[in-house]
């Protein structure tokens, strides 16, 4: 058996985890498109992958994305890495997780995309806030990305109002500088707009 442990879009867009309820290794992200055929509560209950299946369709495990994303961010991040001086950088801590997500959503919606699954990929877009802000949650609270992050951090990461403040802030600024492809020289020009946005 297993249970729905995390929703990021509704009943629509969830994360599954097969068998012991501790086993994180498990997880997997459903697209769930037929809804009468499955009854998905708020509370945690048992669903047989049989049943998951029948009802929806496998877009990625949990660790295919966060292999993809933390390669991508190392690649990215490394000259921003070397220049901080550590301490209670609010703009640096910030970044680096929220563009973690950004990434993990690029890369969601590239995955939904490729499967041909246009209007889950457009869903993802339009509600791109909601489905990051919930991401982000599972990635602190399963994927336990809370340790090293101040109960100041924490709190505005887990705050959904001031998460979506600042995710947006990072959006306005890949829209603003007109940046469609990740590279070092882009991430650090956006992080250096966002650190003065941040504060």
């Amino acid at each position: 058996m297993g249970a729905i442990i995390s929703n990021l879009y509704g009943n629509s867009l969830v994360i599954y985890r097969t068998g012991d309820e501790d086993n994180k290794g498990t997880d997997i992200i459903f697209y769930i498109y037929k809804k009468d055929e499955l009854f998905v509560s708020e509370e945690a209950e048992d669903i047989s992958p049989e049943e998951i299946i029948k009802s929806g369709i496998k877009i990625m495990t949990i660790k295919q994305l966060e292999r993809t994303i933390l390669q991508k961010h190392r690649l990215l991040t490394q000259n921003i890495a070397e220049k901080t001086g550590g301490g209670e950088d609010l703009g640096y801590k910030l970044f680096s997780f929220l563009l973690l997500i950004k990434l993990a959503i690029k890369t969601l919606i590239s995955y939904t995309y490729s499967k041909s699954l246009v209007e889950l990929s457009q869903l993802i877009v339009g509600f791109e806030d909601e489905v990051a802000y919930n991401l982000a949650q599972y990635f602190l609270d399963e994927l336990n990305y809370r340790v090293g992050f101040s109960d100041n951090i924490l709190n505005k990461l887990e705050d959904k109002n001031q998460f979506t403040n600042y995710y947006k802030k990072l959006n306005q600024i890949f829209k603003e500088e007109q940046i469609i492809e990740l590279n070092k020289e882009n991430v650090d020009k956006v992080y250096s707009l966002f650190k003065e946005k941040a504060k």
